[in-house]
C-alpha cells in the first residue's frame, strides 16, 4: 500500500499540503528520468505533474512513445535539469515533486 500526500501539480491548483516536503536545495528532477504521462487524448507530457498538458512533447497518433521518450525535447529538458536550469519547461520552477522517485 502506498499513501501519498496531495499535490498542487506545480502550482496549477491550490496548495492544500500541511507541510512542504521538498528538500531546501533544488536538484535535477528524478521523475523525468523514469516517467512521463500520456493524457487521455494521446498527448504525452514531460511528467505526471502536467495534468493539464501545458508542456506536451508529442502525440501518440504521430509518434511512438519510444520516439518521444528518446526525442530532442525530452533530451533537452533532462540536460537542462542536469545543468541546474530548472526553467527549461514552464512547470518545473513551481514543482515540489522533483525529489521523489
Amino acid at each position: 500500500m502506498t499513501i501519498s500526500g496531495g499535490s498542487h501539480y506545480a502550482r496549477q491548483f491550490e496548495d492544500r499540503s500541511v507541510i512542504k516536503m521538498a528538500p531546501a536545495a533544488r536538484g535535477p528532477c528524478r521523475r523525468i528520468q523514469s516517467r512521463c504521462m500520456v493524457l487521455s487524448d494521446g498527448r504525452v507530457t514531460l511528467c505526471d505533474q502536467d495534468v493539464q498538458g501545458r508542456q506536451t512533447i508529442g502525440q501518440l497518433a504521430e509518434n511512438s512513445l519510444r520516439e518521444l521518450w528518446q526525442g530532442s525535447q525530452f533530451t533537452q529538458i533532462r540536460s537542462a535539469h542536469q545543468q541546474g536550469r530548472f526553467d527549461a519547461a514552464p512547470l518545473c520552477p513551481a514543482c515540489d515533486e522533483w525529489h521523489r522517485p
